[in-house]
């Protein structure tokens, strides 16, 4: 029960903030700048206000096809309502949710990315992910999620992999 109180004050608190430059209003919800270790997070405040929060630092050395889809990856996250308080508390109360979440946010983020940029730039953010991203914490790989997205819009048909030479 301590857990549960400690991550609800965490997440009301207000973020020392602004709003991150170019990428305001992404999906409709305002980007927020603020010092965060997991590089990015849909947030919902205590009103239900929902926004994305950003960490520049983290972000700096990401290309922008991985900022993109990272942006549609947490707006995902709002859009499948995982942040609400029922969303955030199946991931405490079932371990294995925190992988299925993932994987949903990320399907839903490469149908946007490929509809919107086209799939060669997806495929730009799938390298990214699958190469920079180990996994850690109950969260799945890079490897697993590039997987995932490329079998969800396979299936989607939205999608046909480039075969190897």
């Amino acid at each position: 029960m301590r857990g549960i109180l400690l991550c609800f004050i965490f997440l009301s608190l207000p973020a020392q903030s602004q709003n991150f430059v170019g990428f305001d209003g992404y999906c409709g919800l305002p980007v927020i700048e603020t010092s965060l270790k997991q590089g990015a997070i849909a947030y919902m405040d205590l009103q239900g206000n929902p926004s994305i929060l950003i960490d520049p630092g983290i972000l700096r050395d990401w290309n922008t096809e991985f900022t993109n889809f990272t942006l549609a990856h947490e707006c995902a996250h709002h859009q499948l309502e995982h942040s609400t308080v029922e969303g955030r508390l199946e991931r405490l109360v079932y371990p294995t949710v925190t992988v299925e979440q993932e994987f949903d946010a990320d399907c839903e983020a490469g149908k946007l990315i490929s509809a919107n940029f086209g799939n060669d730039y997806l495929r730009q953010a799938l390298r990214k992910l699958g190469r920079d991203f180990p996994g850690t914490n109950g969260y799945p790989s890079g490897h697993e999620r590039v997987k995932n997205v490329v079998r969800c819009l396979v299936d989607a048909g939205l999608f046909v992999p480039k075969r190897r030479r």
